[in-house]
């Protein structure tokens, strides 16, 4: 059975503030099903939730307005996957003020993979890359990586068993820059650090939690990942609330 992750994302400039927005539809979500589930006690009435539902939204309708504010481009994708964690496709769409690009990446086990991309309008950034890549340039690679995405460090690592320790482990990968979608190949190297209970500060996981190192050229980082191979914290990227 494949696995099929849809997500959207802000690009960019908004990432650190994602935690943020999901917190507050969270705690939004969560302060409604307590107001319909409970009975308010006669010293607090019914008007607190809705003063406190209100706050909230006005919270995050304040962080969409900040970041249209400070930063035009938008990202979003759908992530296909066949059994073993093995990308079967990958479709992604950014666009900004005055132009957009798409991309759909697709790997077939037996013919290999396929691009088809194109772009409207320009960005105004010289030198920007055109989208899309030749399929023959990472042609032996199995995954995909969206660059700013923590969601394609799952694949590998749940593939390989890295969870649960094992030797360092060297992976191809047909890597998009975003927001060009920019396609290349790109050497990995996933090495299992330790795991345990929530030895990491401020997260909401009572464990277990394993530390990965992630390595790409001269960039390194230390992800933790939930028991199900899921990113909770990636520094200077995004920590899940």
């Amino acid at each position: 059975m494949g696995l099929i992750i849809r997500l959207a994302e802000f690009l960019i400039l908004l990432l650190p503030l994602v935690g943020l927005a999901i917190g507050a539809v969270r705690a939004f979500g969560a302060s409604k099903r307590r107001a319909q589930e409970t009975v308010e006690p006669a010293d607090a009435p019914p008007e607190r939730t809705v003063i406190s539902q209100a706050a909230q939204w006005r919270s995050v309708r304040r962080l969409l307005d900040e970041h249209g504010r400070t930063d035009a481009r938008w990202l979003e994708y759908e992530l296909d996957c066949q059994d073993g964690f093995a990308t079967r496709r990958l479709s992604v769409r950014a666009w900004g003020g005055g132009w957009g690009r798409h991309l759909e990446l697709t790997r077939d086990p037996r013919d290999g993979w396929a691009v088809d991309a194109g772009s409207d309008g320009d960005p105004g950034v010289p030198g920007a890359p055109p989208a899309g890549g030749d399929p023959a340039a990472f042609a032996d690679a199995v995954d995909c990586d969206l660059g700013e995405c923590p969601v394609t460090n799952t694949m590998p690592v749940l593939r390989r068993g890295l969870l649960g320790g094992g030797d360092p482990a060297e992976f191809l990968m047909a890597f998009v820059r975003v927001p060009w979608l920019a396609v290349t190949p790109a050497l990995q190297r996933y090495t299992h650090l330790r795991s345990g209970p929530a030895f990491e500060p401020g997260l909401p996981w009572p464990g277990p939690l394993s530390v990965i190192r992630y390595e790409s050229g001269s960039f390194s980082a230390d992800v933790t990942f939930d028991a199900e191979g899921l990113v909770v914290d990636y520094p200077g990227l995004g920590r899940m609330a």
